[in-house]
């Protein structure tokens, strides 16, 4: 637009300049900026110290002695992620690798026959876990910032599946 930014309106997905009739929407600057050649950048960055997540999780459940049917209770988990920057996410990403954790010990296996015929190669062959089997998860945090990075975040990618 060849405008001073402090010319510029941003509003309704389009940028203008004040008090003329110039503008480009957003989608025509974003796909301008998408690879110019001018736009170079360099740099390194050597983590001294590794960070780590911490927490618990527990999982209280019942076996039937004469058939061996197991059922989940109660299950919950308190970790620490540090800083959190989107908290519906995270327990959302937490609660998805607790199910799949329980689904890899309780329910699912790859089962082939004697043939080497893979016999669970569906999902209507396959045993995943269901829903409806799994009772509500108690999900809290106490974060703790991480020390050795600039937002104090704290990995939370596989915390639920290996609890």
């Amino acid at each position: 637009l060849e405008a001073s930014a402090g010319d510029i309106e941003l509003s309704d997905g389009v940028a203008r300049i004040v008090g003329t009739d110039r503008s480009i929407d957003f989608s025509a600057i974003a796909k301008a900026a998408k690879t110019p050649d001018d736009l170079k950048g360099f740099g390194e960055f050597v983590q001294d110290e590794c960070t780590y997540p911490n927490g618990t999780h527990i999982c209280e459940v019942e076996i039937d002695p004469d058939t061996g049917a197991t059922e989940i209770v109660r299950y919950t988990i308190v970790d620490d992620f540090g800083v959190t920057v989107n908290p519906i996410l995270l327990a959302g990403q937490v609660h998805g690798g607790v199910v799949q954790g329980i689904g890899q010990a309780l329910t699912e296996d790859t089962i082939y026959g004697e043939d080497g015929q893979l016999l669970t190669a569906s999902f209507m062959d396959y045993a995943m876990p269901r829903a409806d089997k799994f009772p509500f998860f108690h999900f809290e945090t106490r974060n703790v910032p991480s020390t050795t990075n600039a937002l104090g975040i704290k990995g939370a990618g596989e915390a639920g599946t290996i609890g």
